[in-house]
């Protein structure tokens, strides 16, 4: 799935809600609201950084001619999605290390 704007010099997506889908992920440079999140999907290989139209291209076509390979790079996105510690995470973890135990609410 490509993430549109992401070629443009607007913010980007956030990547999260298709990358739950399971689905490798493509984007461009311009996701200064989720560069962390963007570097750990392509650290774990489970998205792809295009710079321009030509890369969209040729990482569109690999994935096309290869399928095996974006099932796998879907299925990484998805763990890392998992596995990632950003900034939500840290505070969630910060404020329930300062509450007692009998202030923890669950659902």
């Amino acid at each position: 799935m490509f993430l549109g704007s992401t070629l443009t010099d607007q913010d980007g997506h956030d990547p999260t809600g298709p990358g739950f889908l399971g689905k490798v992920l493509l984007f461009g440079p311009n996701m200064q609201k989720y560069k962390g999140l963007a570097s750990h999907l392509v650290m774990q290989k489970g998205a792809v950084l295009v710079k321009n139209l030509d890369d969209l291209t040729d990482a569109t076509a690999r994935l096309l001619d290869n399928p095996a390979l974006a099932v796998e790079m879907g299925q990484n996105t998805l763990r890392a999605l998992k596995n990632y510690d950003g900034p939500i995470q840290n505070t969630v973890r910060m404020i329930l290390e300062h509450l007692e135990k009998d202030e923890i609410y669950t659902l």
